[in-house]
């Protein structure tokens, strides 16, 4: 069934919302998953700050074009699906497909990944996978932060104690 030009433009308008909305883009090979599987797919995404699509090429091409998003081009063939990760949360997707795909292998396969601009082989989904996300990257810097400061304290509070601790004795045995 043919679309109409009006469906297809509005179709091509979203996408390039999305493509400019996203920190992440997944462009997947969509290949007889069936439409149980893919509502399993689709309720893992739902919540997690994930859209996921699957959309022809040729209205992708466009939206692609118009986003000034490049390189995805030569990955659009088959039957494609694309996923895109949030400003919070860019490797949701990854952790989501990664998990998927074991007895899946066949059926979905994570043809590129574009981050910020750059274009990563779909084999490259474990490693951008096991990326810490917004939220751990944060507590890491703060860690590393406040690590050298915790040390300090020690060091100096260190002596200290053992210092009270040796007049506390002193104390107690001049009283005892």
């Amino acid at each position: 069934m043919a679309i109409s030009k009006a469906k297809k433009e509005s179709i091509v308008a979203g996408l390039v919302e999305e493509l400019r909305a996203a920190t992440a883009i997944y462009v997947l090979d969509y290949k007889g998953l069936s439409e149980a599987d893919d509502n399993m797919l689709r309720k893992q995404m739902h919540g997690k700050s994930v859209s996921y699509r699957v959309v022809k090429n040729t209205l992708v091409k466009k939206a692609l074009e118009a986003a000034g998003v490049s390189g995805l081009d030569g990955v659009l063939s088959g039957v494609t699906a694309l996923a895109f990760g949030s400003a919070d949360e860019p490797m949701a997707p990854a952790k989501i497909f990664k998990e998927f795909i074991k007895g899946h292998e066949d059926q979905l396969v994570v043809k590129a990944i574009s981050m910020d601009g750059s274009v990563l082989p779909g084999s490259q989904l474990d490693s951008v996978a096991s990326m810490p996300n917004r939220q751990e990257m944060l507590s890491q810097i703060v860690s590393i932060i406040l690590g050298p400061g915790a040390n300090l304290v020690a060091v100096f509070k260190g002596p200290a104690s053992t210092v009270a601790g040796q007049v506390k004795a002193l104390e107690e045995k001049l009283q005892g």
